[in-house]
């Protein structure tokens, strides 16, 4: 019997974040429990096990992870069902998962959850909404674990959580076995590593590179289809765009940068094209502090609940490129400044901010040591 089952119903490999984070926890998760875990996700195909345990560089008992692979083009009822017997067979004793349809199942049939919640959700369907709010105030859910302190006011201000049940834990990074690059300072590179949704700022960087013609800028992440990204930064000569990279070729591109950017703006969109400003936590900002690289952020509230202006980061305005421009400016002409932030930043996610210490965390809130 498994004492507690992670199930997830996102397909992996794929370039979303959200992978990042049920694959980093649930490996999390399998260091600590070890035996008294299983990890349950849909695979796209059966050779991307190994390609997963590569590509987000997994340290984890690979028996903990119970894959199970679906077609190119899946009917998301049965997906569910099959995720729900693969549970089943299992028999734990807690159910941790992000789907509100496997939390609503698995309660119907009497089980314990803990949901992880990353939105209020209130762009689902109107059927989605009762089962979000019925799953939310449910007597056998142990916890909801949700990413920023924004996000826990939100749910018990207009969705009636009792904070009680609440676990706030920020998004988090491993600590990379990718050496740092040697500097060369001559060339300077500046960095964007993340996904090109509208509002993660890449019109901000456009305008940086066209006001700062001597230094390159590197852009990874995939362009989707309504991005609202203007082709015309990939045009620049300054800019080399990667487009997706796998996770561990993206913490590669990351530490051989002098400077990485992270200028999220007001609407800063999801995958689903919900305006997330308000309660995000940003894997991208964890990887960034352990990357060892300065880096400058925009000025969010739901950011400052972790970073540290002129501690650990500079903050600034989201949409004032002056003040983008005199932060870089700054870092450039202060080498020994720029290096005290990178330190402090990788000294706080090594304390404060891995995907290890996250699940310990969690589990102590649930009362599993």
């Amino acid at each position: 019997m498994a004492k507690m089952v992670y199930a997830s119903l996102i397909p992996v490999p794929n370039t979303k974040a959200s992978s990042v984070n049920i694959l980093k926890m649930s490996a999390a998760f399998s260091r600590i429990l070890e035996d008294d875990f299983v990890a349950i996700f849909p695979l796209k195909k059966q050779s991307a096990i190994e390609e997963i345990f590569i590509s987000y560089d997994l340290a984890v008992n690979k028996k903990s992870f119970h894959p199970f692979v679906v077609k190119e083009k899946f009917n998301y009822f049965f997906l569910i069902l099959n995720c729900v017997w693969r549970i089943l067979s299992k028999n734990p004793e807690i159910v941790f998962t992000r789907f509100y349809e496997i939390a609503l199942i698995m309660l119907v049939l009497g089980r314990k959850v803990v949901l992880e919640v990353h939105s209020p959700g209130y762009e689902r369907k109107t059927i989605v909404q009762m089962i979000i709010q019925l799953v939310l105030k449910h007597a056998n859910v142990l916890k909801l674990v949700v990413i920023s302190q924004s996000l826990a006011d939100i749910l018990v201000a207009q969705r009636g959580v009792d904070r009680s049940k609440i676990i706030v834990a920020h998004d988090g990074s491993d600590l990379s076995k990718e050496e740092q690059a040697v500097k060369d300072r001559s060339n300077f590179k500046i960095g964007y590593v993340g996904s090109l949704y509208q509002g993660r700022g890449i019109n901000v960087i456009q305008a940086l590179a066209a006001q700062l013609p001597e230094i390159h800028f590197h852009l990874v992440g995939a362009l989707p289809e309504k991005s609202g990204v203007s082709y015309k930064i990939f045009e620049a000569p300054n800019v080399i765009w990667h487009g997706h990279l796998s996770h561990k070729e993206a913490c590669s591109v990351r530490k051989k940068m002098d400077l990485l950017l992270a200028p999220y703006q007001l609407d800063t969109m999801t995958a689903g094209g919900v305006n997330s400003t308000s309660w995000m936590s940003p894997i991208k900002i964890f990887e960034y502090m352990e990357s060892n690289v300065p880096f400058i952020c925009s000025r969010l509230p739901v950011l400052e609940e972790v970073l540290r202006d002129d501690v650990d980061c500079l903050l600034v305005d989201s949409d004032d490129t002056n003040q983008w421009l005199h932060a870089i400016e700054y870092l450039i002409s202060s080498p020994a400044k720029s290096s005290l932030l990178a330190k402090n930043a990788r000294d706080r996610l090594m304390n404060e901010y891995t995907w290890q210490a996250r699940a310990q965390n969690i589990l102590l809130r649930m009362g599993i040591s």
